[in-house]
Parts: structure tokens; sequence; C-alpha cells
């Protein structure tokens, strides 16, 4: 009898020791559970943040509303400046690439309302905004991109698909490209009969205009 008790009572000496060991294990591993939850949860707040802050910055330039437009004659300016040009005018060529044999994709200087370097950067840079679509909506590049971000960027996506360009966008109807800037992001690029009409982003940064 008293060997029966002495068993019972190793028995739950040894249960206890042993929970004792395992407690400490379970409330870490308790512990490492919640945090993945936290984290995950976090993770999935991470694009609704970024949308937030992409349309933020859409709207405003340096603490000022988009919608306070800049004069055409900043853009313009702008533009000769980084081109070092003497006379400013519409037709004015300003870069030209080699698409394929005797294809050739112009960029002129354009105007704020039909096509051209001037009417990507009036339409959708925050920088130099001055005109906006009918239905009050626009696609913007990021708050601080400058004249030669964009033409940097044509630069990258016209030498990427030129073989497509080449092919497709010398007839006479405007043709979109969707393309991938050398930041992995989607851009449409419209030209019409080897010139450059407009460039802009596809997907993001499209805010609504009050």
């Amino acid at each position: 009898m008293k060997s029966f008790t002495k068993k019972i009572i190793s028995s739950i000496l040894a249960v206890t020791v042993l929970f004792t060991s395992i407690s400490p294990s379970l409330s870490n591993a308790s512990e490492k559970i919640s945090k993945n939850r936290e984290e995950k949860i976090e993770a999935r707040a991470v694009p609704l943040v970024f949308v937030i802050l992409a349309e933020a910055a859409a709207l405003y330039y340096g603490g000022k509303k988009i919608t306070d437009k800049v004069r055409e004659s900043t853009i313009e300016n702008a533009i000769a400046e980084h081109f070092d040009l003497y006379f400013y005018g519409k037709y004015r060529d300003l870069m030209t690439w080699k698409v394929g044999t005797g294809k050739e994709v112009v960029l002129e200087c354009g105007d704020d309302d039909e096509y051209g370097l001037e009417h990507i950067l009036a339409r959708h840079v925050p920088k130099y905004f001055h005109v906006w679509l009918d239905d009050g909506t626009n696609s913007y590049f990021d708050v601080g991109t400058d004249v030669e971000d964009i033409v940097n960027e044509l630069d990258y996506v016209i030498k990427k698909y030129k073989s497509k360009i080449s092919q497709d966008g010398f007839k006479n109807g405007e043709q979109a490209f969707s393309v991938i800037g050398s930041d992995g992001r989607k851009y449409k690029l419209v030209i019409k009969g080897g010139k450059v009409i407009t460039f802009y982003p596809d997907g993001w940064n499209i805010a609504k205009i009050e």
C-alpha cells in the first residue's frame, strides 16, 4: 500500500515538473501567435495607407492645392530652361528617337490643352498643374516630379518599347501604349503619327478635382 502511495505522489510530482517546464514555452508560443496576427493586420493596412498618402500627395504640392493652377508661361519657361531654348514654339522639336527604319518618334513643346511636353506637365505633373479633364479627374506623377524626370522616363519607355511603337505608333489615329517605366510602375504613352501626345501614370495617383 505504501509503495502504491509513493508511486502516486511521484507521478503527481513528475506532472507538476513537466507542466512547470513547458508553461513558459506555451506562453512564448501564445505571444508569437498574437504577434504574428498583429503583423498580418498591420501588413494589410499598409496598402490602404499608401493609397491614402498617394492621393493626398496628388492633390497637394508644397502645401498648395493643385487646383491653384500655375501660369502657362511658368510651364513654358521651365521647358525652355531645361532644353536651353532661345525661342519657344508649339512645334519646336525637343527630342527625337529612332524606333525603326525611317521611323522617328518626336517630342515637341506642344500645347497645354492638346499634346507634347507642355501638355504632359500641365495636366499630370503637380508642380506645373494647369489643365484638368472634363470629368474632373486626373492621374498625377509623384509630388516633386520635374521636367527632367518626365524626359528621362519618356526616354526610357520609348527605347524599351521601340519595336511596338514602330509597328503601331505611326497610324493616323492616336495609339495608347501600356508601358512599364524604369520605376516598375505602369504608364500610358499616347502617340499619333510619330508624335508624343501625352504620357501619364496608369492606375495610380488618380485624384478627383473638386
